[in-house]
Order: C-alpha cells, then sequence, then structure tokens
C-alpha cells in the first residue's frame, strides 16, 4: 500500500513539473510567434534582440529560420556598443526588449542619449504592466516620430495574448507628455489585429501646444522694422523673399499640428570655421534650435550639419537685360540684305552702265542718228552711265532718249531690276518698324560676345552658384566679369537701377528680382526686357536637426499644401515673373535718331567730299588758267623777240 502511495505521488510531481515545463514552452513560443510576427508587418531584414538574466531565452530558436538577420545581445553579461550594435545600413532595424529586466532602464537611458528612438527603428517592447510602461518610457528621449509598439500580456492568458499599445511624445525635450494608446491586440490564434485606422502623421497631429525654437536668416531689416514686423509685412516682397515666404508656409504648419515656434534671427546663414559652423547653420547644427525657417541648398558640406526636409522655394540665376535695340547703328541701311546681295546689286551696276555707255557711244554716231532721224546726243561718259543706273536703282528716273531697241531693253530691265530691289528693302525698313525687333541675345556665349557691361548681386548664393558653374562659356564669361574685381558685386537696388538704364546685364535671383522689376520700368522698358538662364534652378527648403522628430511631418504637411494649391497661392505673391509685355504686337514705332543717323552721316560724308573735290577742281583751274596765261606770255614775249630781230636785219 505505501509503493502504491510513493508511486502516486511520484506521477503527481512528474506531472507537475511537465505542466510548468509546457506552460514555460507557451509563454516562450508565444514571444516568439509574436516577434516574428511584428518583423513581418514591418518588412524588417535586421532584427536587435536584447535579453537580460534569460528572460528571452528561446530567441535563439529565430536563427536560420527566416531572412531576416538578427543579432543577439544579454544586457546583464556583457557590455554593449550601441554605435555599432544599432547601425542602420540599407534595411530599417527592429530592437525587442523586455522592460521586465532590472538593467534595461540603464541600458534604454544610453540609448535615448543617442537618439535611437528616432522613425529609422521599430521598438517592440515586453511589458509587465501599463505602470511598469510609462515609469521607464517617461524617463526617455521618445519623440513624436518614434516607432514604439508595446506588447503587455493579459492576465490569466498563460502570455498566450497580449494588448498592443503605440507609445509616443510630441517633443519630451520641449515638455510634451508621454502618450500611450492601445492599437490593437495579438493573439496565438489571429495574430496582430490593429483597431486604428487611421495613419501615424493623422494620429499624432497634435502636438499638445509645445512650443518649438527657431530661427530665421534676415541679413537687413528695411524701415527700422522689427525682424517679425518684417517678416509679416508685405511691402518690399523682394527682399528677404525666401524667409518670408517660408514663414508664411510654417504659420499654417503651426495651426495643422498645435505647436509654436519661438523665432530668433540670423544675421547669416554661415559657415564652417575652424571645424565650427556659423550662423543660422551652426545653431541647428548644435541644436539651439528645432526648426530653421530659411530655406536651404542641398550640399555636400551640409550632410553632417542638418537634415533637409523637402523642397518649398526654387531660385531662379538668371542674367537679366534690356535688350539692344540694334547692336551696330551704323548697319542700319544695310541690314535689309546680306553682304553677298550688295555685292551682287553692286556688279549688276557697273555691269549695266559699262554696257549703257558702249550703247550710247554706238548711238551717238553720225549713220546711226540719220538712220533714226534723231539729231539728241546721249552723254556716253563712264560717270553719266554709273551716274544713270545708281539714279535709276535709287527710283530718281532717268533722262535718256535711247534710241535703239537694245539700249531700250537694257534700260527696261535696269527699271524692273531697280523695282524688285526697292520692293524688297523698303518692305523690311517697314516691317521692322511695324514689328518688335528681334532679340539676337539669347545664350551666354552671345551675352559674352555682347559689348553690355556685367554686375553680380551681393546674395551669398547667386554669387556662390555662379562660381560653381563650370560650363566653358560661363567660365569665360565669369573671368571678363570678376576682371573688376569687386565694383562688378553689387547690392539689388544698384544693380537694378543700371539694368534699367540700359546697356547692362544684372546677375541675379529672378524670383525675388522680377517683383522689383515690375515696379521701376516702364512699358516700353518692359518689351525690351530679356533674361539668359546659366543654370537649372535650385530648390531650397526648411531643414532640421539631424534625427529630429518634425522631418515627417514638415515634409507631409508641405505636400499637403501643394496639393490644395496654398503653394501656389502665396508663391504668386512671393515668387516673381517676368512681366509681359503690356504693347500691341503692331506698334507704330518712329524712326529715332540712332537709327536715322547713318543717313545723317552718308549726307555729311557726301557733302564734304563734294567740297573737298570742289576745292581741288578750283586748284587744278586756277593751275591751268595759271600755266596759260604763262605759256601766253611767253609766246607773245617770243613773237616780240622775232618780231625785233626782224626789223633789226631789215
Amino acid at each position: 500500500m505505501k509503493h502504491i502511495q510513493r508511486i502516486t505521488l511520484v506521477f503527481f510531481f512528474v506531472g507537475q513539473l511537465l505542466e510548468k515545463v509546457n506552460c514555460s514552452n507557451d509563454g516562450q513560443v508565444t514571444n516568439s510567434v509574436l516577434i516574428s510576427d511584428y518583423i513581418n508587418a514591418h518588412n524588417l531584414k535586421i532584427c536587435v534582440l536584447s535579453s537580460c538574466n534569460g528572460n528571452l531565452e528561446l530567441l535563439n530558436s529565430f536563427n536560420g529560420k527566416s531572412d531576416t538577420w538578427y543579432s543577439f545581445t544579454d544586457i546583464a553579461v556583457q557590455s554593449v556598443e550601441f554605435d555599432i550594435l544599432f547601425t542602420r545600413f540599407s534595411h530599417q532595424i527592429g530592437v525587442v526588449v523586455d522592460l521586465s529586466c532590472a538593467e534595461i532602464v540603464e541600458f534604454l537611458r544610453e540609448i535615448s542619449k543617442r537618439i535611437f528612438f528616432h522613425r529609422e527603428r521599430y521598438w517592440l517592447l515586453f511589458s509587465p504592466d501599463m505602470n511598469r510602461t510609462e515609469d521607464v518610457l517617461q524617463q526617455l528621449n521618445v519623440n513624436a516620430d518614434a516607432e514604439i509598439t508595446v506588447a503587455i500580456p493579459v492576465e490569466d492568458s498563460a502570455r498566450k495574448n497580449y494588448r498592443l499599445y503605440e507609445a509616443f511624445n510630441p517633443c519630451s525635450e520641449r515638455g510634451g507628455l508621454l502618450n500611450v494608446t492601445q492599437i490593437g491586440t495579438w493573439t496565438l490564434r489571429d495574430g496582430i489585429n490593429l483597431a486604428l485606422n487611421k495613419t501615424k502623421f493623422e494620429n499624432r497631429r497634435d502636438f499638445q501646444g509645445i512650443t518649438f525654437k527657431g530661427v530665421v536668416t534676415i541679413p537687413e531689416i528695411p524701415n527700422r522694422e522689427t525682424f517679425l514686423q518684417h517678416l509679416e509685412s508685405v511691402e518690399f516682397p523682394h527682399l528677404n523673399t525666401i524667409s518670408r515666404f517660408n514663414y508664411r508656409i510654417f504659420q499654417i504648419v503651426q495651426q495643422m499640428f498645435n505647436f509654436k515656434i519661438f523665432l530668433q534671427r540670423a544675421d547669416s546663414d554661415g559657415d564652417l570655421k575652424n571645424g565650427r559652423w556659423q550662423g543660422a547653420i551652426g545653431m541647428i547644427n548644435r541644436r539651439e534650435v528645432d526648426i530653421s525657417v530659411s530655406g536651404y541648398r542641398w550640399k555636400d558640406e551640409y550632410y553632417d550639419a542638418f537634415e533637409a526636409t523637402i523642397n518649398s522655394y526654387a531660385t531662379r540665376p538668371k542674367f537679366i537685360f534690356r535688350h539692344p535695340k540694334l547692336v551696330d547703328s551704323s548697319r542700319v541701311f544695310t541690314e535689309p540684305f546680306k553682304n553677298i546681295v550688295w555685292v551682287y546689286i553692286v556688279v549688276v551696276c557697273i555691269l549695266s552702265a559699262y554696257f549703257l555707255r558702249h550703247i550710247f557711244t554706238a548711238e551717238n554716231h553720225k549713220k546711226v542718228k540719220v538712220n533714226f532721224g534723231n539729231q539728241s546726243i546721249n552723254d556716253d561718259s563712264w560717270s553719266n552711265s554709273l551716274l544713270l543706273v545708281f539714279g535709276i536703282l535709287f527710283q530718281q528716273g532717268y533722262s535718256i532718249e535711247p534710241l535703239m531697241i537694245s539700249s531700250r531693253i537694257l534700260t527696261l530691265s535696269i527699271l524692273v531690276f531697280s523695282v524688285l530691289v526697292s520692293q524688297f528693302y523698303s518692305a523690311f525698313i517697314v516691317g521692322s518698324l511695324l514689328t518688335e525687333a528681334p532679340k539676337s541675345i539669347k545664350t551666354v556665349k552671345q551675352l559674352d560676345r555682347s559689348k553690355l557691361n556685367f554686375g553680380i548681386d551681393d546674395s551669398a548664393y547667386v554669387l556662390e552658384i555662379f562660381d560653381q558653374s563650370n560650363e566653358d562659356s560661363i567660365v569665360k564669361l565669369r573671368e571678363r566679369i570678376m576682371k573688376n574685381g569687386d565694383k562688378a558685386v553689387m547690392d539689388l537696388y544698384e544693380g537694378l537701377d543700371l539694368m534699367k538704364r540700359g546697356g547692362f546685364a544684372f546677375n541675379t535671383d529672378a524670383t525675388s528680382s522680377y517683383l522689383k522689376i515690375k515696379k521701376i520700368l516702364t512699358d516700353n522698358e518692359i518689351c525690351d526686357l530679356q533674361d539668359i538662364v546659366y543654370t537649372r534652378e535650385t530648390p531650397s527648403g526648411p531643414v532640421v536637426p539631424k534625427k529630429s522628430p518634425l522631418t515627417e511631418w514638415i515634409k507631409i504637411s508641405i505636400l499637403r499644401m501643394g496639393e490644395a494649391g496654398i503653394l501656389a497661392y502665396h508663391s504668386k505673391i512671393w515668387i516673381g515673373t517676368k512681366p509681359e509685355c503690356p504693347l500691341s504686337i503692331v506698334h507704330f514705332v518712329p524712326v529715332d535718331l540712332l537709327h536715322f543717323s547713318t543717313a545723317l552721316y552718308l549726307i555729311i560724308f557726301g557733302i564734304i567730299l563734294s567740297f573737298l573735290i570742289l576745292l581741288a577742281e578750283i586748284l587744278v583751274h586756277s593751275f591751268q588758267i595759271s600755266n596759260r596765261e604763262i605759256n601766253t606770255k611767253a609766246i607773245l614775249m617770243k613773237w616780240h623777240t622775232l618780231r625785233e630781230s626782224d626789223n633789226k636785219l631789215n
């Protein structure tokens, strides 16, 4: 009987032991399955499993069972190389942590200092209850972009069922409050069941009215305003355009997410000096502020300085100038025909004069006159023939009386030729006065070959973009401009004033300059306006410190404003476009002195040449008369001498 009791007692203890083992294994399998489901749900390829005291000893069962790469760390017995363990390569990292570990708080604090609770990593925290969860997370730097899921087992479920919670804080460094909200459940049978139908962006859009620190770059403020008054004002839209445009965008962003920005002013964007960033970029780099309202272009040297968000504004550096109406005023009356055409016209006129001269010589023969019964004589000199042909060409008629059929045919041919030439010539001149003059300076090479003077806007980004342009024609033009040194660099007002006077090309940001140009140019001057693009537009946008929780929220909000047309609305106010010529296409333009000067030069040259030839003719005639008188006197003296000698002989 005692043996039977002993055997029964042994079976009882073995059964209890097996039951405990099964329960333990069920709990461990449940954790493993939940982790697998979480990794698959987020498509993670790298997972860091952290445990202590063997609480997650069955996590070794993952090894070799999937294409996810696992790293196992027992924080109770080994030191952790955080920067190596949590380094992100090409895939996002999943991290599993058991909050029931005694050493876990210090482990998470070190993680928090390195800002590893970032959107680049997915965290699955196993916690025994809500109190433990809040006690731990309130000590950490958890922000709005954190991807933290807390799994708390349901009571009396033998760790087969879990409640899943989402944990985040709008910004722990700025006094935000921890938010832990249930988002679903997990069961061994059904897996993960999420109850929320909102995106993370929509679920976390309330930032609880916290105040972020921001910086805006404003080099100069007009009219003794404060920088906030200048940002709010719509006057002088060409000044600090990027900052004022983005300021209005962030006013809407603040309303969308229920937060405020305490703005500070910086005089310059800043650059790197002695390994330390200056200006607004330095404030961002040292995390003294959370947001830079001013937009920055993306450059390689900025990679370690800050984190870009999204493009909200694009600068368009261009050369802007009033196109000269005529590059060379001395060629006004020769422009209708190319040089080769003028050569042919002159050759035809000379040949026509040659044949006319010989025909007139034949007509002046006595026998020919007798045959035609006409006694009139046509001047058959070379000068008269040339004068006659050019007189016909210039529509001045002719004064000859051709007798022979050959001379009449030649005269008629010259008349027809002169009419056709005159029609082409006159049509071009009249057409050029009725239509807008063609603009021949359209490329950087043509701009370099022009007689224009040049200047560059003293804005830092305009100078930098122009200096970094390496196209051959731009390099050549830059060398020409920079021969003047600092004289070529000037502020916007001086550059636009010189551009308005004409003969000056100003290199500036067209998006802001056109806002000023519309106010200072007349309608006629606007019609002369020409710009030349020498580089593609340069996008810029707000920036934040590295690993900022606001990055995704700024990106999404600006994209949504673009979809809603808000960006387009503000662009019409703050982004200038080239003004259109307000004058009609058919506009009667009077001939000005510049175009008429060539005719004056020709008549003055003709008068002077004629006067000089007249003087030469007078001198030659006087010389001939003088010689004639001398010869006459000599002959008379000789005659008198001979007569006297004859008288003596007689």
